[in-house]
């Protein structure tokens, strides 16, 4: 199984790194992510909060492993090309048992 999450604004190259890399099937889901800052970072701010809270999604996707390897590709070039801070992180887990 293959995990992608991500900032919500890059929902639509989250789709296109797994249609490129012939994932046809996958579930999607919206959620919020939280960062927890140090106190010392937001005791100089007066605007900042200690959590920042974000709008995030995640794909879940089982696919073979030879697929596995084109989306890492794929979500590494797409990376390598952002200049922001926020990139699309993916993860393998592997399935012991499913029915």
């Amino acid at each position: 199984m293959i995990v992608l999450t991500a900032s919500a604004a890059f929902e639509e190259q989250c789709k296109s790194i797994l249609k490129e890399a012939g994932v046809n099937s996958y579930s999607f889901y919206e959620t919020k992510g939280f960062m927890d800052f140090p106190n010392d970072l937001t005791n100089d701010n007066w605007f900042a909060t200690e959590v920042d809270e974000t709008t995030s999604i995640l794909f879940f996707a089982f696919v073979k492993a030879d697929k596995t390897a084109i989306v890492f590709e794929l979500v590494d070039h797409f990376n390598k090309q952002q200049e922001t801070v926020s990139k699309v992180h993916c993860v393998q887990l592997d399935i012991e048992k499913s029915n």
